[in-house]
């Protein structure tokens, strides 16, 4: 791994923490149908891929919402029961954010919505932690779709054998690979992202080699 001088990081679960049956739960109070309902409905379905690459304006991911739940949930009740899934960044991933951005060119690629960003952005400067964020929503493609990692190599003139990839997600993982870029898989409950480095006799972050997560 010493020839990697880029690192793309996922945002959810890599770096923020999140729990989708938060969402599922909060939509449930207020729906007529149980949780495995909603849960189905919410879940790799068209819709919620079309609101990740932004071809959904807010209003109108709001009123499908109420189609969906059953349910005449106000604008308010919609986010904040959609944000519930939104957890927090511990602060040893912030820390490693920080500083291995003097070490490598840095990051965040995700498959995310304008309320979700909205709501993360409220409380975290990403923009100051890595070098550029890019959101599914603002590019009207998303992960695993091979061009939006086409996207982020070009437009940042990456050399992929020179580019790592986190995620959780194994089938994105698997499209960074065919691309030739480098790409770790992180078993969300078993691995930190903060596992994939170690600090060198700096006292600085580096990505361990051989990979060997601890714990």
């Amino acid at each position: 791994m010493n020839r990697i001088k880029n690192i793309i990081f996922d945002l959810g679960a890599v770096i923020i923490d999140i729990d989708v049956s938060l969402s599922i739960e909060a939509f449930a109070r207020f729906a007529p149908q149980n949780e495995e309902i909603i849960r189905q409905k919410f879940l790799n379905t068209d819709f919620f891929r079309d609101f990740e690459k932004g071809r959904i304006r807010i209003s109108e991911f709001n009123e499908g919402i109420r189609q969906q739940v059953g349910s005449q949930l106000s604008d308010a009740q919609i986010k904040d029961a959609w944000n519930a899934l939104l957890l927090t960044i511990p602060q040893e991933r912030i820390d490693l954010l920080k500083n291995i951005k003097n070490r490598y060119r840095t990051f965040i690629l995700s498959n995310t919505n304008v309320i979700h960003v909205k709501a993360i952005e409220e409380n975290y400067p990403l923009a100051e932690w890595v070098e550029k964020v890019y959101y599914s929503c603002d590019m009207d493609k998303r992960k695993p779709d091979k061009d939006i990692y086409q996207q982020v190599i070009q437009e940042m003139q990456l050399i992929t054998e020179e580019t790592l990839f986190i995620d959780d997600n194994i089938e994105n993982v698997q499209t960074a690979q065919s691309l030739g870029i480098s790409s770790f898989y992180l078993m969300v409950g078993k691995q930190n992202v903060i596992d994939f480095f170690e600090k060198d006799k700096n006292g600085n972050y580096v990505i361990r080699s051989p990979l060997s997560p601890r714990g």
